[in-house]
């Protein structure tokens, strides 16, 4: 029986999920597993390209809803109407063939002016804008160049809006790089000839770098990856080659210890040749005594006899009495004149102690500092929960911070640095913009990773703390 001859489209989705981990797209596709649930998340998104499609084609906002998802869609509706062109074509699917490969989507509108000109646009929905795409990594993406390949559209226009905290929006407009497309149909190729075998996607080449992207891999239960890869992996570090390519199924000790072998290598013998400086007396020589250096001490009224060393009897020296600060203080400021002023420098006796009696008098003491209580940069901060007031949303200042941090480390993220490197930066952005802005009311969330991060410096700016129970 001849080999079935297996014709597929392959849609951005399927592009991006190959380019992240090709075991991933092997599960997801070609294994006969359960594809993973939608997310929270998936359904908000669903239920928002659903009302933006009506409002496109009928130019009328539906703030209809009957399940959690539609009143959180409804909520985001009003922050995207402005960029949803009324009118145009919507939610259509394309398919286009390039270099003998099929190709296939579905657009959310494709808009034509009054001179033929073509547009074509897409949703995007996101937990946050850092994480919308740029004009440069848009123009080589995937999806933009299919849709406009298909369309013939000369331009595209990409929208993100922010699904946690305030609705906010970012429109992307860029012209497609075809250069990239070549890359593209390779991929795809790869794509058509994997869908063609089917094999077992444990023989797919894994990439462990996207193990935790997303919330995590839907398919770690499945996916065989040995101990060894997964530590290096987490500690970010690239294991032996062994650990990379296991030609017997792996051994958890040997990784274990081949890993830490690459982690700490065996320290190396090293010799010194030059010479060393002369090791200095760990014990200083003991002071001579005072009759040795002809310093002459008189008693005074006030002053006992001291017992000599080693001796038990009441005369004992007894601890030192602890000078208070005001005392403390009085002695540096007078020891700025010397301590001993009636010193005789060529026979080192001290002629008269009354003199050095002042050292010891009571200082004037300073007013209070003033109280500096009320002056801090918050009023109140909302800890995961709004108050029912005016307030400054966190998300911009955290997002505002991570942009200036990123840009001057040269990053898209500041969570791109290695072993967290600048997250005390980031903190430092934070506290500099809260002490510019000064907010009566501040709401942070306790579901975004920065707050976990800002918390404590934030609490310590703010005059009142609430938190959500």
């Amino acid at each position: 029986m001849p080999a079935r001859a297996w014709s597929v489209s392959v849609s951005p989705s399927q592009l991006d999920t190959w380019r992240s981990c090709h075991r991933k797209w092997a599960f997801t596709y070609i294994s006969g597993l359960p594809r993973p649930p939608e997310t929270k998340a998936q359904r908000i998104g669903i239920a928002l390209h659903a009302k933006a499609e009506t409002f496109i084609k009928t130019g009328v906002p539906d703030y209809g809803a009957t399940t959690e998802d539609d009143v959180e869609a409804a909520r985001l509706l009003p922050a995207i109407l402005p960029y949803l062109p009324k009118g145009a074509t919507a939610e259509q699917k394309i398919k286009v063939t390039l270099d003998g490969v099929d190709f296939g989507g579905r657009y959310d509108w494709l808009d034509v002016d009054a001179y033929d000109n073509k547009e074509v646009g897409d949703l995007k929905t996101t937990s946050s804008l850092r994480w919308a795409k740029t004009e440069e990594e848009l123009a080589i993406h995937p999806q933009p160049l299919i849709y406009a390949k298909s369309t013939g559209a000369e331009s595209c226009r990409w929208v993100y809006v922010q699904t946690k905290g305030a609705a906010h929006v970012r429109e992307v407009r860029f012209k497609p790089d075809f250069s990239a497309l070549p890359g593209i149909i390779a991929d795809a190729k790869d794509i058509t000839k994997a869908w063609a075998d089917r094999g077992d996607p444990n023989t797919y080449e894994p990439n462990l770098g996207a193990c935790e992207a997303y919330g995590g891999c839907p398919f770690k239960a499945h996916c065989k990856v040995d101990s060894g890869k997964r530590l290096a992996m987490l500690m970010g570090i690239t294991a032996p080659k062994a650990l990379v390519e296991p030609k017997e199924p792996p051994d958890m000790t040997t990784s274990f210890d081949a890993l830490m072998a690459a982690i700490n290598p065996p320290m190396q013998t090293v010799t010194r040749t030059e010479e060393l400086p002369p090791v200095l007396a760990i014990n200083p020589p003991p002071m001579p005594a005072a009759q040795d250096v002809g310093v002459t001490i008189p008693p005074t009224a006030n002053s006992s006899p001291v017992a000599p060393s080693g001796g038990d009897s009441e005369g004992a020296l007894k601890k030192r009495k602890r000078r208070t600060k005001a005392e403390m203080a009085a002695a540096k400021a007078d020891l700025s004149a010397g301590p001993f002023p009636n010193v005789d420098k060529g026979t080192f006796e001290v002629t008269a102690c009354e003199q050095v009696t002042g050292v010891l008098s009571e200082p004037k003491t300073d007013p209070a500092p003033a109280d500096t209580a009320n002056d801090k940069p918050i009023g109140t901060l909302y800890v995961g929960c709004q108050p029912d007031v005016a307030f400054e949303n966190g998300a911009y200042i955290f997002n505002a911070a991570n942009w200036e941090v990123s840009e001057a480390a040269g990053l898209s993220d500041y969570r791109q640095a290695e072993f967290n490197k600048l997250q005390g930066f980031f903190v430092s952005a934070v506290a500099a913009k809260v002490k510019d802005m000064r907010p009566e009311h501040l709401f942070i969330d306790t579901r975004w990773a920065e707050t976990t991060a800002c918390l404590a410096t934030l609490i310590a700016m703010s005059d009142r703390v609430v938190r959500a129970l």
